[in-house]
């Protein structure tokens, strides 16, 4: 019994935190119109290559809307690296709904076309991603009750 509380005590202070992942390509220049569906565009693939970059996901939430991908996700964080590394990509990533050529090119990148009058439709990318800390006060309220319980127990 007591085990079992003490490892209830562990996993709620356990550290995970919140990210929050939108990007897309946008038809007009406020980006509120989204670009119909292109394959780079998919839950899959912002999931799987977060994952290479190391972050583990607790819980998920994935949403495609054409050529938008909206992410809601918590991130385990054991040593509180995962959230430094999210917040660095985040201020590498985050862009503000920029001007860019619509064509894509075979290494799946953007890019800019063959200059002046390429010829190619205008888009536009928007892309912000936010990283934040858990509430703790539900896990500590829990870590507390889970000692004193331990405590108590201990003395019988």
């Amino acid at each position: 019994m007591m085990y079992l509380l003490a490892a209830l005590a562990t996993v709620a202070t356990a550290e995970n935190f919140k990210m929050e992942f939108n990007t897309g390509f946008y038809e007009d220049d406020k980006c509120t119109d989204v670009m119909d569906s292109c394959e780079e565009f998919t839950c899959k693939n912002v999931l799987d290559g977060l994952k290479a970059e190391g972050f583990e996901f607790v819980k998920e939430e994935c949403e495609e809307m054409g050529c938008h991908v909206k992410l809601k996700a918590t991130v385990k964080d054991k040593d509180g690296d995962m959230i430094v590394k999210c917040e660095k990509a985040a201020q590498a990533t985050n862009t503000e709904c920029e001007a860019v050529d619509s064509e894509v090119e075979p290494e799946g990148e953007f890019g800019s076309g063959s200059g002046s009058g390429s010829g190619h439709p205008m888009s536009y990318f928007h892309s912000k991603t936010t990283c934040s800390e858990e509430d703790k006060s539900s896990a500590a309220v829990l870590s507390i009750a889970a000692s004193v319980v331990v405590g108590l127990l201990a003395l019988f």
